[in-house]
């Protein structure tokens, strides 16, 4: 931080260094409940001069909202420099005016999302009743911040086509931003980590800063983006990558500060409605090979916006100084994707396994409860079957063949009925028949189903902001924007309405509600504050496709107590995992997540002007609320394999199928678990001071 120079400083030393205590005293007070200046506004500045290059002091400036009207007036100082800080973007016009000298206008003067631009005005000597209209001068320039960031435009952001309408994919336009899984396309039916998942300027994916308006867009669980705006309420937005100033923190990347619009003098609204339908499509190869019809897809996203002044008749009259803009969009996403899996077929149902065991160059199948427990191996005649058959002498350990009981057996044939070694165990067989479908490609054994499981979601938004100056000094904006966003469960086996989430997709709720005020006052000519307060509430829930599932009908009773979430919203289907044989390989039928986070934030920033130096003392206090809770097996998860009924249970073994010992119900393993639930709060304040000082008017 550099001192300022002694010449631009006023009174006796004990005087200022008081001075520079109240300030300090003040904002040290102010960073226990304010913070980080991290605001969508910009800075324009420059110098003052006549057509020679000496400094004209004492001109007074204004800056014109050529969208509004709304003004701002500054005063160069002894250097002739002056700057007007925390302006929304938007089109400026600056009028110069000094005694002795020609009125200078400069029309056309666009401010983007933190931009700090240099407009020097040069005056001509004449009546001051006369006006000079610059409307050719050199680009404006940043020239005096080494931070690095690229702004992308209205007309880019509001144009540019995309897939889904996701504006955190035109990030991708940014040097040194690089997209990673699963970020392209509409954020619905997609995992919420995702939605943030981009690297910036060689950062962590994930750990950046995002703002809307100023406001905090991240919760405290993953750092990931809470909201993704719609692309017709963004007025612009700027990204961050490299040397951000000191009033960033908490962040292992960059940051992307989104613009919403506002309204103006005049009313202008929008309406639209894009449209992708199934009928432009071709059918996927395996849909088509397998006889099934195109898989669904039809999105349509729609919406409004309109804004403008607040004019109420004879009411009120805010066309100067009260100015409003509305964004509603709603989407929906119809989506199918085609599976391809393993169901069992009527034979398998019926108990006969040996098409599977030829398949598996029929390894034979083994009774455990044969099993020869003397360590000087068994005797012959140590089992007898009901019609008086022997069983031959055999090793410790070792099994006698499944249905050795039975005079005559078939091997890999299982008994529909109980009483026998190879009896299927009947919760088994129920849950096959309550779970799977029938195949749809009868000649097949594996790979015989084959469907369209249809996913996708809708997603609403809307967005309300106001724009009011109470004086010329003082300007206050509020916004509110709610987001509904609706993931659909994917269920692989809906012709059965059994209830599995197919690759755990299950349904998914977000309910987000962001908004923020913010107050920037002119204390005086050289004293701008700028306060912020901002809430967040971010609620995500996933459910099982199968919230009323009844136990009883696999004949196991009472097992409700074991699911970890009991209730109308959690009871799922359990799931077994019958080995190379099964549909979901392992996993879970169900996942239910419980999650709630709260952002309070106050934040601000006290800028002041002292000679050729601008003291930017700010911070800020943040409180997160974090509760969470997950399982993806809260009915429970049970495997099985070829162990129980291969031909020894000591030593090396042969033999042996998963499917075998899922029918006679000796499973490996399984159970349920209970998750984690978290409630904790993070509590995090910080403060920050610059010091810009402009050496030169160059």
């Amino acid at each position: 931080m550099q001192r300022g120079e002694k010449r631009d400083l006023t009174g006796p030393p004990m005087k200022r260094i008081a001075l520079l205590a109240v300030i300090a005293v003040f904002m040290l007070c102010m960073a226990t409940i304010t913070g980080n200046a991290q605001t969508s506004r910009g800075t324009i500045l420059g110098t003052v001069t006549d057509q020679s290059g000496a400094v004209l002091p004492d001109t007074v400036v204004q800056l014109v909202n050529q969208g509004t009207g709304t003004k701002l007036q500054a005063t160069s100082n002894g250097s002739g420099y002056y700057q007007f800080v925390d302006v929304s973007v938007g089109t400026y016009e600056i009028v110069a005016e000094k005694q002795g000298f020609k009125k200078l206008t400069r029309p056309g003067i666009v401010l983007q999302t933190m931009a700090r631009i240099e407009v020097d005005l040069s005056m001509t000597v004449g009546a001051s009743t006369e006006t000079v209209e610059v409307t050719a001068a050199s680009p404006l320039i940043e020239a005096d911040s080494v931070s690095l960031g690229t702004v992308v435009d209205q007309r880019e952001t509001n144009e540019l086509p995309l897939n889904g309408r996701n504006p955190m994919n035109l990030t991708a336009l940014v040097a040194s931003v690089i997209p990673m899984g699963q970020t392209s396309g509409t954020p619905t039916g997609v995992n919420p980590i995702a939605w943030g998942n981009y690297q910036i300027g060689g950062g962590m994916a994930g750990q950046n800063n995002v703002f809307i308006d100023g406001a905090p867009d991240w919760g405290i669980y993953d750092h990931n983006i809470e909201i993704i705006p719609t692309q017709d309420s963004l007025a612009e937005f700027k990204v961050e990558t490299n040397n951000l100033t000191a009033e960033y923190g908490r962040l292992a990347g960059g940051a992307i500060q989104f613009t919403t619009k506002s309204g103006t003098k005049d009313f202008h609204g929008n309406a639209w409605e894009y449209i992708r339908n199934k009928i432009f499509n071709s059918n996927t190869w395996f849909a088509n090979h397998a006889g099934v019809a195109r898989p669904a897809f039809t999105q349509n996203q729609y919406g409004f916006n309109i804004g403008g002044p607040v004019w109420l008749g004879h009411l009120y009259d805010g066309r100067k100084r009260t100015f409003f803009f509305v964004n509603w969009e709603g989407f929906g996403l119809r989506i199918g994707e085609t599976y391809t899996t393993t169901v069992p077929n009527s034979t398998f149902l019926g108990g006969n396994l040996s098409p599977w065991a030829t398949n598996d160059g029929n390894p034979g199948v083994y009774d455990p409860l044969t099993t020869c427990t003397n360590p000087s191996g068994c005797s012959a005649g140590y089992l007898t079957n009901s019609v008086g058959y022997v069983a031959p002498a055999t090793a410790y350990g070792a099994r006698q063949p499944i249905g050795w009981d039975i005079a005559g057996y078939t091997p890999y044939q299982f008994q529909t009925t109980s009483g026998y070694s190879n009896s299927i165990n009947p919760t088994s067989l129920n849950y096959l028949k309550y779970v799977f479908p029938n195949p749809t490609n009868t000649s097949n054994l594996i790979g015989n189903y084959t469907y369209n499981a249809s996913g996708g979601g809708n997603n609403y938004q809307i967005v309300a902001k106001v724009d009011h100056d109470i004086n010329d000094k003082n300007h206050l904006m509020g916004r509110y924007t709610h987001w509904h966003n609706i993931s659909l469960p994917v269920d692989v086996f809906a012709p059965k309405h059994s209830g599995i989430c197919g690759n755990g997709a299950c349904g998914e709720t977000y309910f987000v509600h962001n908004g923020v005020l913010d107050d920037t006052a002119t204390l005086s000519s050289k004293t701008i504050l700028d306060v912020r307060i901002s809430f967040g509430r971010y609620v995500y829930n996933r459910t099982p496709v199968n919230t009323s599932f009844d136990f009883s009908q696999f004949g196991w009773g009472d097992y409700a107590h074991l699911v970890e979430f009991p209730g109308p919203a959690s009871f799922s289907v359990p799931s077994f995992d019958p080995g190379s044989y099964s549909l979901f390989g392992g996993q879970g039928s169900d996942s239910t997540i419980i999650e709630a986070e709260d952002t309070y934030r106050v934040a601000g920033s006290l800028t002041r002007f002292w000679g050729n130096h601008t003291l930017k003392f700010g911070g800020e206090y943040v409180l997160n609320n974090f509760n969470y809770a997950q399982t993806n097996t809260s009915a429970g998860l049970w495997y099985w394999n070829g162990g129980w009924t291969s031909s020894t249970a000591i030593g090396a073994a042969t033999g042996g199928m998963d499917v075998a010992s899922y029918m006679l119900g000796y499973y490996s393993s399984g159970g349920t678990s209970y998750s984690a639930r978290v409630a904790s709060r993070d509590i995090y304040p910080a403060v920050f001071a610059t010091d810009d000082w402009r050496a030169t008017s160059k």
